[in-house]
């Protein structure tokens, strides 16, 4: 790709709305180039972008994402200091120890961000709506939809799930709030 997008095109490009696509902008610190009264995002920007359209597709977030590093090549030959093809250790300059040191640090908080626990916890959705319900807390849509492990919520006022009732409760900021109660038996 060797030309500038318009807002317009990215939006369509990734199928979003402009607002969405001034949050990833942000989120990549991506700064608008102006021509002709029109705002265009440079090339290598819209590589980035795609980097992390690919990204949020496979379940991660804006927050979540880090840009791959410029001019890293993975050689699959060479695993842990030890270059297999020819069984012997590899020396590193100490520049470029302080380099394979930060891509480690990198690589390591990505993995720590994205890893799920081996054993998840089956009673992990009751506690925290049990939490919720105990301390009477209102919960916005989108936590009630991460608690609950859902893409969607109901449309009705209230619903039930896990035992407990969630009921449509006002607005916060703009954002949609929920009751959490127990169900008695």
């Amino acid at each position: 790709m060797n030309q500038a997008l318009s807002i317009q095109q990215l939006c369509a490009r990734y199928n979003i709305s402009r607002q969405t696509l001034y949050k990833r902008l942000k989120g990549l610190k991506i700064a608008l180039t102006k021509q002709d009264n029109k705002s265009y995002i440079s090339p290598e920007a819209v590589q980035e972008l795609d980097n992390l359209n690919e990204f949020i597709k496979q379940g991660g977030s804006i927050a979540q994402y880090t840009p791959p590093l410029e001019g890293v090549v993975v050689n699959p030959s060479v695993s842990a200091g030890v270059d297999t093809a020819n069984n012997s250790a590899i020396e590193l300059a100490p520049s470029e120890t302080k380099g394979m040191i930060e891509l480690l640090e990198r690589m390591v908080a990505t993995l720590a961000v994205n890893l799920q626990p081996s054993e998840p916890n089956p009673l992990r959705i009751q506690e925290l709506l049990h939490l919720a319900a105990e301390n009477d807390y209102r919960l916005t849509t989108q936590q009630v939809k991460e608690i609950l492990l859902r893409q969607s919520l109901p449309q009705s006022k209230a619903f039930e799930s896990h035992g407990f009732k969630l009921e449509k409760r006002g607005f916060s900021g703009g954002r949609r709030l929920w009751k959490v109660e127990k169900i008695s038996d």
